[in-house]
């Protein structure tokens, strides 16, 4: 039998609309239960329409602050339905117990969403989570808890910040720092 691993996830998106707003980039790193690197994966998605046909909407502010272009996402991206199945596919490889992302309801919302519309067959359980941000606010008292203010804290070098890999490491090391402070 397999070891329970998790997934640190993170996703980049063309803003804060949970139905109007698609996910642009979805990384995660699997680890174990030490938080040690096992695997990681990263793409950019292939640009859709919501479901009831029209475009989703990709805001110039959200690709100000990810640096992800239209052509990116074009040229680069990837199919939705390819996206869901590849990461089914490694969630079921490591026997990922649990999603760990900073703050997690977020992503967790969004990845539901998308995954409901592109693989609704998932046996993912996006209920199952570790929020970093809301570990922080139990185990420290800081003036702010967000991704950028806990690495510079806890000398945590996120050189890519509001990319999807670079904040999956940076989350992974933030993560191993709150789990050494009781």
């Amino acid at each position: 039998m397999k070891a329970n691993t998790q997934a640190v996830i993170d996703i980049e998106t063309g803003g804060f609309s949970k139905s109007k707003n698609a996910i642009i980039e979805i990384a995660f790193v699997i680890t174990d239960i030490k938080n040690n690197l096992l695997d990681s994966f990263e793409t950019i998605v292939k640009r859709y329409d919501q479901e009831n046909g029209e475009p989703m909407i990709y805001s110039s502010q959200a690709e100000e602050v990810h640096k992800i272009s239209e052509e990116d996402q074009i040229n680069k991206g990837k199919d939705p339905k390819e996206v869901c199945e590849k990461i089914e596919e490694f969630f079921k490889q490591y026997n990922v117990t649990h999603l760990v992302a900073h703050n997690a309801r977020f992503d967790s919302d969004r990845l539901k969403i998308f995954f409901d519309r592109f693989k609704p067959d998932h046996e993912i359980d996006f209920e199952e989570y570790v929020c970093t941000m809301n570990l922080a606010k139990k185990r420290i008292n800081l003036e702010s808890y967000s991704l950028n203010y806990l690495c510079e804290y806890f000398s945590v070098k996120n050189e890519k910040a509001h990319r999807a890999l670079s904040d999956v490491t940076a989350t992974n090391e933030v993560l191993k720092h709150l789990m050494n402070i009781v």
